[in-house]
């Protein structure tokens, strides 16, 4: 069994989306998996991971399965000066599974890490 982990497409962070140039990539990326024996596709819930998955979804004929904890978290994507959307959007965008963390961090959470709540 081989396993090929690919990234999403050049994203648009802020709009959770692939930019033109992220559309090429995984339009491209679908005629290369053409050539692969894949057998299953995954993908974040994250819409840039969903949509990079659609082409090649399309190009093989199998549906996508979403993984809700391969969901993309940490620094990155709770810090507003990093993805340039505010609070309350980056909180909706968080996985479900990370919430009683962020309940214990309180009106903090921006400030901890929700992968590693007791990192410095």
């Amino acid at each position: 069994m081989k396993i090929h982990i690919i990234r999403h497409g050049d994203p648009d962070y802020r709009n959770d989306a692939l930019t033109e140039l992220g559309e090429e990539e995984a339009k491209k990326l679908s005629d290369y998996m053409r050539l692969l024996p894949v057998t299953r596709l995954f993908s974040s819930p994250m819409g840039r991971a969903r949509k990079t998955a659609e082409y090649t979804s399309r190009a093989l004929g199998m549906e996508v399965e979403t993984l809700p904890w391969i969901h993309e978290a940490g620094a990155f994507m709770t810090r507003p000066q990093y993805t340039g959307l505010d609070v309350p959007v980056i909180a909706w965008n968080l996985p479900r599974y990370k919430i009683d963390e962020l309940e214990r961090l309180g009106e903090d959470w921006v400030l901890g890490n929700p992968l590693h709540p007791d990192a410095e």
